[in-house]
């Protein structure tokens, strides 16, 4: 322990470029109005829904 780490061990950049994959990814439904993760999409339940507030 008395030698200073040289690079970070492999684990904790999977873990963190997972993390950062997860982020991209709730951000770009967030701006495409949550298609992947709305239980009331109009292709899954045949009903109109109103627009995502804040989003065009």
């Amino acid at each position: 322990m008395s030698e200073p780490a040289k690079k970070p061990p492999l684990s904790l950049i999977i873990l963190l470029t997972l993390v950062a994959a997860l982020c991209i990814m709730i951000f770009l439904q967030m701006r495409h109005g949550f298609h992947m993760f709305n239980t009331f999409h109009p292709d899954v339940e045949g009903l109109e829904t109103p627009a995502t507030p804040g989003f065009p």
